[in-house]
């Protein structure tokens, strides 16, 4: 009974201790965390007491001491096989090192349950192998080996191989999770397990791994060591950074490497997973395909990650964006296991100031036990603002970014509640389109092109796939499901066999449509730019349709039945059977700012919407839109094109601006067509008129005609020339009138200022002639043409007439028109005719005449000098005495005598004082000497007809001699200079014997000179020498100047290489300046004479010798600068060395070979013939070359030396004749002897009288040089002079020979 009872109690005990166990492992670790003691480990391992290690009864860890302690046994050797251990509080190790459970001798085989605890503070650190809080685990096939429901948080651990937070070899691994540590490894470490043999199931890692080499979020690597089926890897989520740095190591979010026999499926990685080379992947680095089963139904972050398997087979990794991993759960993860995640749109930020894209705060999906333990996490998600008016609209999206990507919306339904964001342009011509959704799943989500074009779109296909615009339908009304579409552009052409069809959407039942446009043609049944059909909640605005609408039951520029629209432009041109609108039909009686073109849309228009071409591409009208609703934002006008004429309508971006072309043109013409006169009025008519241009668009009013317009924002203004002559403010409804001001054809020109005007220019202009007669003129009065004489006809003043333009008086002259120089006397009494002369543009006026009396006065007469006459006492007779002064045409003319006094008879003794013709005639009386000094005095009057009566007296007196009046003439006489030692001599020449000159006024004489300086002005002076009767004449002077006298001409002296020449040039020899003329008027200098020495006349040849080859001058004989020569290749046997420039034989041949193998006996045969031909004195010099022995190079010919002295040296001679300093110049700069210098040093002289031999010497020039002789020596070595004497041996040293 006892015993009974005791195993009873047992039993009961250990029930109520499991029942414990199980309700604290459903509580959650930070429920229990808080307010409760965690046990702190102090190092030390004490011996667990309670339980026996069944299942049922597993052994208790109850603090972290039973912890250690069970490190201990399994590190010594028991391997707990088939025994069970469940923790029962959460840990603390408090930083202490902590030695794994199992090592790879010692492994733990056992069962362990963490019981949902957590333990920290745990540190591992070291290169140890096989490292985490399990080190190595085996019986992985027995279910009584597994690890299960423990965290480790917080850890710092690191080891060489097999290192993970829950185990460094894991066997069976289920909801585990490795929490904010820190792990790393050389190789093979994950965030849970370093290397999996078994199973693992539910686990999660949010720690840091990192290594060299094959790491994974969950475990290292995996490589199933059972022998039925595969290693299962499943519901695990990994959201810790992975990082390898080894070169195309395996690293993965879930498994660095999985290398046999393993399937991983429903795992998710969140983490950004970091590698170098092609072994990283999202969910596994790489794997095995020989062994691979299968990886499927996984799914990473590609925000983060480029690749879901970096190496190997998978069968179904997806991609997601962190939008999409903070959202609802992916198809495939069980909602039971796994937790959704969402996005707190009330965060949302935008990016940029006035960005609709921006970021808010998401929280990741999540295994839902590790959600419950409060371990979550968020991250950044992009967000759009999709609002249409005010405030916010914050929701995330998916970014569409190919036409393939946007064709894929369309083609799976479950898309149709998703929102999305056209990132760019997209081209859609390559894809098949078919629409958003359809009657059965309209389209509730939120579509945003962000301003960018879905361009070609082709929906025009009769086939199955319901196509009535790029949305089918948006929005359900009966379930209250709207949608929306906005800041989305789209062109191409949709045709449809359905009912409703529209640009953007066939049938808009519920939403909105914001910001929208669409370009192209849309055919169907009930039809709309835009949308075919909007229900009663619906809206559409800032949208805009360009193109062609037809209906076959209703058809409308946006919608073609229903909706409320709002601030919408149409320039399509709309037709059809049945109800017709420019903007919709039916649904909005009167669209709130909404505007058509009726130029191309010719409908009914009781709303007053339509508006003109011109008006809807104004830049005035646009700015109306933005004044009057019509968002700035999006709304947006390109500026029209004057250079090219393309006026662009208002549009949703500048990329989508849809441009007219038109052209422009002033009219100018006259309100009649009478012929004006001048100072009539002439009215005109302008326009400055817009024709914009059918081709392109679909059909007009006009029926193809231009569109023509009339633009009134420029300012007319009529000039003629560049005067103005009508302004801006006189033109009242393009009519302005003119009084003409000018007379004949005139051309006026209509300007048409356009700076203010969105379709003219600058300036435009056109000209109009018109022909203007002059006007009639008329006269008033009896003309009188008065003046005194001696005034022409011409210049008599006409008084008394009055010309008039109607009642206007005319201001202007009268004038007698005279082709002669008549000058009236006083008394005409003849009738002239006086023509009208306007002061002002004399050409506007017919011509006027009038008759007109003449009114002639006496002129003035001029006054007469009283005469002083001085007769000698000798003198007497009849004089007649010219009046000077007196007018030639006096007219009928008579002398009175006034007054006379002859009381000394100077005078006859009764005289008659007369005038004849201008002179005055008296008589003079007999006189003796005793009556010089007597005077007679005598006062006349002469009245004539046309001048004043003239008064004047006469003084005769008796002289002993009388003054002469008259002056010789100043051309009578001249002047020459001649040269007077370094001066000159200047003097006055003339044939005239009654005259006589002065220099000074007080020296005269017949024959007068005078020393003058050079280039002096000099004056002399004439006058009539005094005679018996008269005194000498008053004198007249003449100015000379004196020049240089006689210059010497020095003629042109050509320049040569040797010296310079001279141009032709004059000089003084007094003061010895030139002139470039023999006139001495140009002065020159000396430089400027010198013209400068010439080039060399180098001779075509070259000389030469065994130094170089050189030049000489044709001239001068001087010699160029030595040159090298250029060999042409070594000598052979078969040929010599030649210089490939001047053609010198620089080495002859080589000899043939020799049969006689002792060469010392050849060079004794050569030396013994040298001997013989010495001895003999016979030196025979081999024969000369008459042609070359190689095409284009010359063979040195061979010459006898001649006796050389310097005397006969044939170059000293030449440099005696070259100038002074010329030989060493030319070759200064080589830095070689001159040649003379050269030559000079080879002449050589036998001692003792001997006989002198000849020397053998080369030319390639064919006139022999010494230097060529030299060169030719020198080639030779040494040359026997003299038979019977000494040899002449000549050598070079450095560049120079030298004779021996």
């Amino acid at each position: 009974m006892k015993k009974s009872t005791k195993a009873w109690s047992m039993k009961m005990r250990l029930a109520l201790l499991a029942l414990a166990a199980l309700v604290w492992i459903t509580v959650p670790v930070s429920a229990r965390a808080e307010g409760e003691t965690v046990d702190t480990w102090d190092g030390t391992a004490v011996a667990f007491t309670k339980g026996s290690g069944t299942e049922e009864d597993p052994w208790l860890i109850e603090n972290a001491e039973q912890l250690a302690y069970l490190a201990q046994q399994v590190n010594n050797g028991t391997d707990y096989k088939w025994n069970h251990f469940l923790l029962f509080s959460d840990l603390d190790l408090n930083g202490n090192e902590w030695m794994p459970i199992g090592t790879d001798s010692n492994p733990f085989w056992g069962g362990f349950d963490g019981g949902g605890h957590t333990i920290t503070g745990m540190t591992i650190t070291g290169d140890g192998d096989y490292v985490g809080l399990f080190g190595e685990c085996r019986n992985f096939t027995a279910d009584s080996s597994y690890i299960k429901s423990v965290t480790v948080k917080g850890a710092n651990i690191s080891g060489k191989s097999f290192v993970g937070a829950i185990a460094g070899a894991g066997a069976n691994i289920s909801d585990c999770y490795s929490i904010e540590n820190t792990i790393y490894a050389s190789r093979c470490v994950g965030g849970v397990c370093g290397s999996l043999i078994g199973k693992i199931s539910g686990c999660y890692n949010s720690s840091s791994v990192s290594g060299i080499s094959t790491a994974g979020g969950i475990m290292g690597s995996a490589s199933y060591e059972g022998n039925v089926g595969n290693g299962v890897v499943q519901y695990c989520y990994n959201i810790g950074t992975v990082t390898v740095s080894q070169q195309d190591s395996s690293v993965g979010g879930i498994t660095g490497a999985s290398a046999n026999r393993y399937d991983i499926s429903n795992c998710l990685n969140c983490g950004k997973i970091t590698g170098n080379g092609k072994n990283v992947g999202g969910i596994a680095g790489s794997t095995d395909s020989n062994y691979m089963n299968f990886i499927g139904n996984c799914y990473y972050n590609s925000d983060l990650n480029n690749a879901g398997v970096g190496e190997g087979a998978s069968d179904k990794v997806i991609p997601l964006t962190t939008s999409q991993l903070c959202g609802a759960l992916p198809e495939g993860l069980d909602s039971t296991i796994w937790k959704e995640g969402s996005v707190d749109t009330s965060t949302a930020k935008a990016t940029d100031t006035g960005s609709r894209f921006g970021t808010a705060t998401g929280t990741y999906i999540n295994l839902t036990k590790v959600a419950k333990i409060g371990e979550t996490k968020t991250a950044s998600v992009p967000v759009y603002n999709y609002v249409t008016t005010n405030g916010d609209d914050w929701d995330t999206y998916t970014l569409i970014t190919t036409a393939e990507e946007f064709v894929a919306i369309g083609q799976d339904t479950a898309n149709c509640n998703e929102n999305y964001v056209l990132k760019n342009n997209i081209d859609v011509s390559r894809v098949e389109l078919r629409s958003i959704g359809d009657p059965g799943t309209p389209y509730i989500g939120k579509f945003s092109g962000d301003g960018h074009t879905i361009s070609h779109v082709d929906m025009t296909k009769e086939n199955d796939v319901y196509s009535s615009g790029l949305f089918a339908q948006i929005g359900d009304q009966p379930s209250k499901k709207s949608g929306k579409v906005m800041l989305l552009a789209a062109n191409g052409d949709i045709v449809s066999s359905y009912c409703e069809t529209g640009g953007i959407c066939g049938n808009l039942s519920a939403g909105e449509i914001y910001g929208c446009s669409f370009t192209g043609t849309v055919k169907g049944s009930m039809v709309g730019g835009i949308s075919g059909v909007g229900g009663q909640y619906t809206m559409i605005s800032q949208c805009f349709f360009e193109g062609d609408v037809q209906g076959k039951d209703s058809a409308a520029g946006i919608c073609g039945m229903g909706g409320t629209i709002d601030h919408c432009i149409s320039i399509g041109n709309v037709k059809g059977n049945g109800e017709l609108a420019g903007i919709s039909n039916s649904g909005d009686p009167n669209p709130e700012k909404c505007y058509f073109n009726k130029d191309i849309c010719n409908v009914k228009d009781d709303c007053d919407l339509g508006h003109s071409t011109l008006q809807l591409t104004s830049s005035g009208f646009f700015k109306e839109l933005k004044d009057n609703g019509f968002d700035p934002a999006i709304w947006t006008k390109k500026a029209n094109d004057k250079e090219n004429g393309i006026a662009y309508y208002p549009s949703l971006g500048e990329n989508n601006a849809v441009g007219v072309k038109y052209t422009t043109g002033l009219q100018f013409e006259r309100a009649d067509d009478v012929t004006p006169t001048y100072g009539q009025d002439i009215t005109f008519n302008a326009k400055a008129l817009v024709n914009f241009a059918t081709d392109g668009q679909p059909v007009s009013a006009t029926d193809g005609q231009p569109i023509s317009a009339e633009d009134t924002e420029g300012s007319f203004e009529i000039r003629i020339g560049d005067t103005p002559v009508v302004s801006a403010a006189d033109f009242k409804n393009g009519i302005a009138t003119y009084k003409a001001q000018t007379v004949g054809e005139t051309i006026f020109t209509l300007v048409y200022t356009g700076t203010n005007s969105s379709f003219f220019p600058e300036q435009t202009t056109k000209d109009l002639t018109v022909n203007i007669n002059p006007a009639l003129l008329t006269v008033e009065g009896k003309g009188i043409a008065g003046g005194t004489y001696g005034n022409k006809l011409r210049e008599l003043k006409v008084t008394r007439l009055t010309a008039k333009l109607g009642t206007e008086p005319i201001d202007g002259t009268w004038q007698i028109q005279s082709d002669d120089d008549k000058v009236p006397y006083v008394g005409d009494s003849e009738t002239y005719t006086a023509t009208f002369i306007p002061t002002e543009h004399p050409e506007y006026y017919q011509t006027l005449t009038a008759q007109v009396k003449l009114e002639i006065s006496k002129a003035i007469a001029p006054k007469i000098q009283d005469l002083d006459l001085k007769y000698s006492w000798a003198a007497k007779g009849e004089k007649a005495v010219q009046i000077p002064g007196l007018p030639e045409d006096l007219g009928e003319t008579t002398m009175e005598v006034i007054m006379l006094d002859n009381s000394m008879n100077v005078l006859a003794a009764d005289p008659d004082i007369k005038y004849s013709e201008g002179k005055l005639l008296f008589t003079l009386g007999e006189n003796t000497m005793d009556d010089i000094g007597e005077h007679a005095i005598v006062s006349v009057q002469l009245r004539s007809k046309n001048y004043n009566d003239i008064v004047f007296g006469i003084t005769i007196t008796r002289t002993a001699k009388a003054d002469r009046e008259d002056t010789p003439d100043p051309d009578a006489f001249d002047m020459t200079f001649t040269v007077s030692g370094n001066d000159l001599a200047a003097q006055i020449t003339t044939d005239r014997t009654d005259v006589e000159f002065s220099f000074d006024g007080t020296d005269w004489g017949q024959t007068k000179s005078t020393g003058v300086g050079h280039n002096e002005k000099v004056i002399a002076q004439i006058r009539y020498a005094e005679t018996d009767d008269y005194n000498a004449s008053p004198a007249v002077s003449k100015t000379w100047n004196s020049g240089h006298g006689p210059l010497n001409r020095h003629d042109r002296v050509e320049p040569t290489c040797q010296a310079e020449g001279s141009i032709e040039y004059w000089t003084c020899d007094v003061c010895g300046l030139y002139f470039a003329s023999a006139d001495g008027s140009k002065s020159i200098t000396a430089t400027e004479i010198v013209l400068p020495k010439t080039d060399h006349s180098w001779a075509e040849g070259y000389l030469s010798d065994m130094t170089g080859h050189w030049h000489k001058c044709g001239v001068c004989g001087i010699t160029s600068n030595t040159e090298k020569h250029a060999s042409g290749g070594a000598a052979t046997t078969e040929r010599a060395e030649i210089c490939t420039i001047c053609g010198y034989e620089i080495a002859p041949k080589k000899p043939a070979a020799s049969n006689d193998d002792d060469d010392d006996d050849d060079d004794d045969s050569s030396q013994a013939s040298n001997t013989d031909q010495k001895a003999t004195g016979a030196a025979t010099p081999p024969a000369a070359t008459a042609t070359p022995a190689t095409p284009g190079v010359v063979k040195p010919s061979v010459i006898p030396v001649p006796p050389t002295t310097p005397a006969a040296d044939e170059n000293s001679k030449e440099d005696a004749a070259k100038p002074s300093g010329e030989a060493q110049d030319t070759q200064e700069s080589s830095g070689e002897a001159p040649q003379e210098e050269r030559i000079d040093s080879m002449t050589a002289q036998t001692s003792d009288s001997q006989e002198s031999g000849t020397e053998q010497i080369t030319e390639t020039s064919g006139k022999g040089t010494n230097a060529g002789r030299v060169a030719a020596a020198a080639a030779a070595g040494a040359v026997v002079v003299g038979g019977g004497g000494a040899a002449v041996y000549v050598t070079m040293i450095k560049g120079k020979f030298k004779f021996k």
